[in-house]
């Protein structure tokens, strides 16, 4: 069993499970057991999965970093068998309350840059993609969405989003 490798075979090494470690040359890029990362253990790309009910998936973040990191990502998500199996999340390694808070501050920022838009269009449609990443991971994780998000990811337009906003920091503030 080799343990390192080029790029490439790290990544199909990972993503079919054929061993338990491997990294390049370099050691910028590498697994052990079940999460593959770039340039260390600060940076997981992917992790490998199963949730209560037995179910597999990949879990696989939505962060970008350097051109090298995002070339590792590439050369990771290129390497899983299917497709179908990939949830995305902000930080695979992070718990489901960790991911739901980064994932409610980008929300927050979108907001922000959508009360100010000429063309909304693009806001929105980042909103309707983590509004899907959510629900999918939620739903895999098996655990709820907090109502404040709830509430924002269920806009369409300009105009909601101020009601969205308003209406989510009242269901901040009842809960704390």
């Amino acid at each position: 069993m080799k343990k390192v490798v080029n790029n490439e075979t790290v990544a199909h090494l990972w993503a079919n499970e054929q061993q338990s470690e491997a990294n390049s040359p370099n050691r910028s890029f590498y697994f052990c057991y079940d999460t593959i990362f770039s340039y260390g253990s600060h940076f997981p790309i992917a992790k490998h999965i199963t949730n209560s009910k037995g179910e597999k998936a990949i879990l696989f973040t939505t962060r970008s970093y350097s051109n090298t990191t995002a070339k590792h990502i590439s050369d990771t998500l290129h390497a899983i068998p299917y497709k179908e199996s990939i949830i995305y999340c902000i930080n695979p390694n992070f718990n489901p309350s960790e991911n739901l808070s980064k994932w409610d501050l980008d929300i927050t920022a979108i907001f922000l840059k959508l009360a100010k838009a000429k063309k909304p269009e693009k806001y929105l449609a980042e909103l309707s993609n983590i509004n899907d990443q959510i629900k999918k991971y939620c739903s895999f994780m098996g655990v709820e969405i907090p109502e404040a998000i709830k509430v924002r990811l269920e806009i369409t337009t300009k105009a909601e989003s101020i009601d969205a906003v308003n209406k989510a920091n009242e269901i901040k503030a009842a809960n704390e």
